[in-house]
């Protein structure tokens, strides 16, 4: 890989992909933004600073915790434009053709969609991605970002020997992943897929910042597991280098 198309991960972990996300959308001012899952609003708290002074970004989650998160993180940005809601993304409470863009990162589609098979699971509905397309406004675009990597949680399936096994994120791909917007009705779909790099100086500096993997998977004592950490030691910055690589996807609903 070319150094120039290198991505570290700094200290701004999940912000680093929501601002990425932001980017490839490009919004314009003023205008009304939603952002399902929206978790501690890292995908809010950019697209609120980018539709300023007169735009609007709700952020909705099903999930207690995030809800609160999300706004002790608007209210230290101070941002007055921007509120987070609970909601199920899967049944959102808005009237159809409502937001000028829609944002969504990180909800993971496996429990839905085989994306080794590229098919809808027995049972399932694509629920979320259509009322995704169904709150947008014609013509209007919504932004998807989604795992396609995470090589030191794949080590997670290694000890435990199991491939099905994705702990803390769900593994997808990008044909997967356009069967499930083009399903759903968007079109002019684009996607870019990016590779991160995220260094730890340990094991033991790896298992600080994934205290909830160790705890889950009783990776202690954690010396024990160094043999499957040691491949990603790079040597030219002496550290453990694990690839993430996110695929970004953007889609348009028809013009009516």
């Amino acid at each position: 890989m070319n150094q120039n198309q290198i991505r570290i991960i700094q200290d701004d972990y999940w912000g680093t992909f929501g601002n990425q996300l932001i980017e490839f959308l490009d919004l314009s001012p003023n205008i009304k933004v939603l952002d399902v899952g929206t978790g501690g609003g890292t995908i809010l708290i950019p697209a609120a600073k980018k539709v300023s002074p007169d735009g609007e970004v709700i952020g909705i989650d099903d999930w207690g915790d995030a809800i609160r998160r999300a706004k002790a993180n608007i209210e230290h940005n101070k941002l007055t434009n921007a509120r987070a809601i609970k909601m199920d993304g899967n049944k959102i409470k808005f009237a159809d053709n409502t937001f000028d863009v829609v944002t969504s990162g990180f909800v993971g589609y496996c429990n839905i969609f085989d994306f080794n098979k590229l098919k809808m699971k027995p049972g399932k509905k694509n629920s979320l991605i259509r009322e995704v397309l169904r709150v947008l406004k014609p013509g209007c675009k919504a932004g998807f970002s989604t795992w396609e990597l995470q090589e030191d949680l794949g080590i997670i399936q290694k000890i435990v020997k199991d491939d099905t096994v994705h702990p803390g994120y769900s593994k997808e791909n990008v044909k997967g992943f356009n069967i499930l917007m083009e399903e759903a009705g968007f079109q002019n779909i684009t996607t870019h897929t990016l590779e991160y790099h995220r260094y730890f100086d340990t094991i033991e500096d790896w298992a600080e910042k994934n205290k909830w993997l160790v705890r889950n998977f009783d990776l202690e004592p954690l010396r024990s597991y160094q043999n499957y950490f040691d491949p990603f030691y790079n040597e030219d910055i002496e550290k453990i280098d694990f690839r993430k690589c996110v695929i970004y996807a953007i889609g348009e609903k028809k013009s009516s």
